[in-house]
């Protein structure tokens, strides 16, 4: 009974266009009594109302976000319209300022594609409402406050493929060193996307994958590997960011080079490939548990493809995805930027 109360009241997404133009995602759920604003702007560093948290759900992009109960709905859009309004650039921190290893690393892959910020006006591209709301309440309100606003339209600079190795000597004696492997990758629009999906998957996520196994479980070099995939809508950009003691920083760097030639020596087999398409179909249904992460997957697949994919179409995309494809995707996937970050005394 309670799951059918909470099917009753759970509406598939759709997307609306306030006043024929402003793009907004409006999906009603029952997750909670609340529901999550995202106003999405196509700009990074920015400075924002106290009212408003801020997170990057999209790569170069700024989320603007409030959580809120259904009867702050009008006041909410009101605040967030300020926010929005009145957001403002920052300059981003120097790298010559930043002496934490893994925060150099951060700045350091972008900076290994030349990755330039966006070049738009200050304003929302897209709006995500998520949460317990009635559609004839939530989308006139949205009007009222968003209707008049065009949607920005960001000019996105290409990253482009940098160096296939770089130190960072930071001037500091530090506890901890820091190793990462950047490279520019597919948009999920491209048909390259779930390859280079299942390549990363392959290669490492979190504890496991071919990386995650031998140098946490078998070699006990490191606690954890961060792997990620990052997407700006026309371009990506898969990073492994590793800290490291400093005493195991040779013996890491040699398996992480290893560990990527492998992938070319010994493609990934059938079952690595069917253990990552299985991952890929699970994360997409249970990822999001909560109206915030509900958003943010929807803001990702607008910005992602221009559209939002059904369940259907997604499965279709991963069981597409071909051995050949795998291996097609491979010189590519290794073309990236080894850094090591590491202090001096």
């Amino acid at each position: 009974k309670e799951q059918e109360e909470n099917s009753r009241a759970t509406s598939p997404p759709r997307v609306v266009r306030l006043a024929g133009v402003m793009p907004v995602i409006f999906q009603k759920t029952a997750l909670s009594s609340s529901a999550f604003l995202r106003v999405l702007i196509p700009a990074a560093n920015l400075e924002t109302s106290a009212a408003a948290s801020a997170d990057a759900p999209i790569w170069r992009w700024t989320s603007v976000n409030f959580r809120f109960r259904p009867s702050q709905l009008e006041a909410t859009l009101a605040e967030a319209r300020r926010a929005v309004t009145t957001a403002t650039r920052v300059q981003p921190p120097s790298p010559d300022d930043v002496n934490d290893p893994m925060a150099r690393l951060a700045l350091a892959f972008d900076e290994a594609l030349n990755v330039k910020p966006p070049l738009a006006r200050t304003g929302p591209a897209v709006i995500a409402l998520v949460g317990d709301l009635q559609a004839g309440d939530a989308l006139p309100a949205l009007g009222d406050e968003f209707g008049d606003l065009a949607p920005a339209v960001p000019h996105l600079p290409p990253p482009e493929a940098g160096p296939r190795e770089r130190r960072i000597d930071l001037p500091v004696a530090v506890a901890q060193a820091a190793l990462g492997y950047v490279v520019l990758a597919p948009a999920p629009s491209h048909p390259e996307w779930f390859a280079w999906r299942v390549l990363l998957y392959a290669l490492s996520h979190g504890y496991e994958g071919r990386l995650g196994v031998e140098a946490i479980s078998r070699r006990g070099l490191v606690y954890y590997v961060d792997a990620e995939y990052l997407t700006d809508g026309a371009d990506g950009r898969v990073s492994l960011a590793i800290g490291v003691d400093p005493a195991k920083l040779d013996a890491m760097s040699a398996l992480l080079r290893e560990t990527l030639q492998g992938l070319a020596e010994r493609p990934p087999t059938n079952a690595e490939i069917e253990e990552a398409k299985a991952h890929l179909l699970g994360r997409r249904t249970t990822a999001a548990q909560s109206d915030a992460e509900v958003s943010a997957a929807l803001i990702e697949d607008w910005v992602g493809r221009g559209r939002l994919v059904s369940e259907e179409d997604f499965e279709a995309a991963v069981n597409a995805v071909s051995r050949h494809d795998v291996e097609r995707a491979i010189p590519a996937f290794l073309a990236g930027t080894t850094i090591v970050v590491r202090g001096v005394e």
